[in-house]
């Protein structure tokens, strides 16, 4: 025992540290307590895990090939030298220290997303720097050593040498990544066990906020945008913007536009937006088309005033075949489950709307009856508890985000008539129909789907999944009411990118988070190709200033090209004076930004920190094209280009 202790004495000292250090954490804030325990916990079993993925990444490297020799170096080093250590035990004493930021007081949603956003962002941008330090450092710290002399001196091309490096440096990537993504779900858990613990709610309005935090924030969701149910309205609407932007004389070709659009009224039939886009240039026809559909998500424009009282429109959210599916099956399954409580087939079927009424059954005194069957003993209601959350769990969500143009009649409450595929879409909770009442709505409006939605402020509404039909179509019908029957609201708009969204379930959060980090990793693997590169032809600190400015290129390429996208006039087009000549520099100055923009790197067209903070899943779809992107072309690129360059530098002259 003892020699088995002098042995490994470095490594039980580094762990006994570590976790003395986390474990202090928790308990400086006052007293143990049940949440605080269960956190020193997690992050003691987080710690051992990082050792042991150390210990079988060093396994999986025994096989004697070049590659894994130089992989194998690379992931000694960094255990040797104690880095993958202290930078696991700074990712989770940052981790925990954001889970311990938010505030008790919150709503849980909000602490969850706080928590998410600072997390990832906090990975990423520190896992970012450490391999670009690293990956430089490998290389660079082996020239000021001349130990790269003794390694290229072997049979190792330099193609080998650098795909061995890049291959290590993205295993001890991995360690760190997996050991992040374990913390962030772990202190999930926690901040939700300590909101629980500091919550003065009562115990039924806690669990609908729980509930409603694990169905829009830890989860994975699918979020659909609507489209138009006719076509030739969004035609009609682009030919009336078309004419007014026509009049304000602001087309560059607005002679030959103005003779398309008298030729199109002509006709009768307003022609699609696209027949008229050769005569626009890229910047009008956007600007056209997104003035059309903005008027499409607009109800009741004051020229409509005198003509249409409840004006309308409709949104079509089509191909919900998996929704639909997956409901069915949810359905189907609670059946089963009753059957097994002595319910028979039909009777299950029947009893899926009371199960629904229920709130909070576990604690709930009443004692629920179906016919001749009391469910009052308390292991059938722990079933029909979670039978009921997994029913919640299967509905869709409508997220409006109304806007209003003018005075609200209900001091900033809009009201809207809510159909959803013909039928009126009423809340289904009662404690939303009694606020409704208290707020002035009667009873036969709050019947007809009349909904209260606050101006300026996200609303969910919830939707069954029997309402999408068999063609897998959800059609929503807003209109705008009258007020008691006289006062007509002002005008009411959505924005056009998210105004009106849906979402479904699609799958667990472990799932989703666990995508999210591989859409990091793919990011990590240019980096630390990139930092290779710079190391293998330039000294450590020029290395790292250039991978660095790269990196942080790459990373803001997304905004820095919407920023340089309207970098153009001065607002309106001047002919000569300072004014002119300043325009056509602008222009070229966002030509050449805009060329380099779409040759660069954009890390944010793969922005998966925020999918996961609003509980939408991380597609499979779009790792491929991340994987495709930054993976295949730019990672290969910048290793070719880099395999070119070192191949082509002379590091040492051998003599034999």
């Amino acid at each position: 025992m003892l020699n088995v202790f002098l042995r490994f004495r470095g490594v039980l000292f580094r762990l006994s540290a570590v976790l003395a250090v986390l474990a202090a954490v928790p308990f400086l804030a006052g007293t143990v307590r049940a949440d605080r325990g269960l956190t020193v916990v997690l992050t003691a079993c987080i710690m051992i895990g990082l050792f042991a993925l150390l210990q079988g990444t060093k396994w999986l490297l025994r096989p004697g090939t070049p590659m894994f020799g130089m992989a194998g170096s690379v992931v000694q080093e960094a255990i040797s030298n104690h880095w993958v250590f202290w930078m696991g035990a700074y990712l989770l004493a940052a981790l925990l220290g954001l889970a311990c930021l938010p505030g008790t007081t919150e709503r849980l949603d909000y602490a969850e997303r706080f928590f998410l956003q600072w997390a990832q962002l906090k990975v990423e941008v520190t896992l970012g720097v450490f391999t670009l330090v690293f990956a430089a450092r490998c290389v660079s710290s082996e020239y000021a050593g001349r130990q790269i002399h003794t390694n290229l001196s072997k049979p190792v091309s330099r193609f080998t040498y650098l795909a061995g490096k890049w291959l290590g440096i993205m295993l001890v990537n991995t360690v760190l990544a997996v050991v992040a993504g374990a913390a962030i779900y772990a202190y999930t858990g926690t901040i939700e066990a300590r909101w629980v613990a500091d919550s003065k709610l009562s115990a039924e309005a806690q669990l609908a906020d729980r509930q409603a935090t694990r169905r829009e924030v830890l989860s994975a969701r699918f979020k659909a945008t609507p489209g138009m149910e006719r076509t030739d309205v969004l035609s009609g609407y682009f030919l009336e913007r078309l004419e007014t932007m026509v009049a304000s004389g602001n087309l560059d070709n607005s002679e030959a536009v103005a003779a398309a659009v008298a030729e199109a009224r002509k006709a009768g039939t307003p022609p699609a937006p696209e027949t008229f886009q050769p005569l626009l240039s890229k910047r009008d026809y956007a600007n056209c088309m997104e003035l059309a559909t903005g008027r499409w998500y607009t109800l009741g424009l004051p020229e409509e005033q005198a003509t249409l009282l409840e004006p309308s429109q409709v949104y079509v959210f089509p191909g919900l075949f998996g929704p639909l599916a997956r409901g069915k099956a949810v359905r189907q399954g609670v059946v089963v489950q009753l059957g097994s409580l002595g319910l028979s087939a039909e009777d299950a079927k029947d009893f899926l709307p009371l199960l629904l009424l229920q709130t909070n059954i576990c604690n709930n005194p009443r004692v629920i009856v179906w016919g001749k069957k009391a469910y009052a003993d308390p292991k059938m209601r722990e079933q029909l508890e979670a039978m009921r959350i997994s029913l919640l769990a299967d509905r869709l969500q409508l997220v409006l985000n109304p806007h209003a143009a003018g005075q609200t009649p209900r001091e900033g409450m809009a009201e809207l008539r809510v159909e959803v595929n013909g039928h009126p879409l009423m809340p289904l909770r009662a404690a939303e129909r009694q606020a409704m009442h208290k707020n002035g709505v009667r009873v036969d409006a709050i019947a007809t789907g009349s909904r209260l939605l606050p101006v300026g402020q996200p609303t969910t509404l919830e939707i069954p999944f029997e309402r999408i039909d068999d063609s897998g179509c959800l059609a929503v019908r807003l209109t705008r009411v009258v007020v008691n029957g006289q006062t007509p609201q002002p005008t009411i708009s959505f924005e056009s990118d998210g105004g009106i969204t849906l979402y479904g379930p699609t799958g667990p959060f472990a799932l989703n988070l666990g995508a999210a980090m591989s859409v990091m990793l793919v990011k990590m693997g240019f980096v630390a190709m990139l930092g290779l590169v710079c190391g293998s032809l330039l000294s450590f600190p020029v290395a790292c200033m250039v991978a660095v400015g790269i990196y942080a290129f790459a990373a803001c390429a997304g905004g820095l090209a919407d920023a340089f996208d309207d970098f153009v006039t001065l607002g309106r087009k001047p002919t000569e004076g300072l004014d002119f000549y300043l325009m056509w520099a602008k222009k070229i100055i966002r030509i050449c930004m805009s060329t380099i923009l779409k040759v660069s790197p954009d890390f944010e067209a793969y922005d998966a920190r925020t999918l996961i903070v609003d509980g939408v899943q991380v597609s499979w779809a779009m790792f491929a094209r991340c994987a495709a992107t930054l993976g295949l072309l730019w990672t290969g690129g910048v290793a070719l280009a880099g395999w070119f360059l070192f191949e082509r530098r002379e590091i040492a002259r051998v003599i034999v």
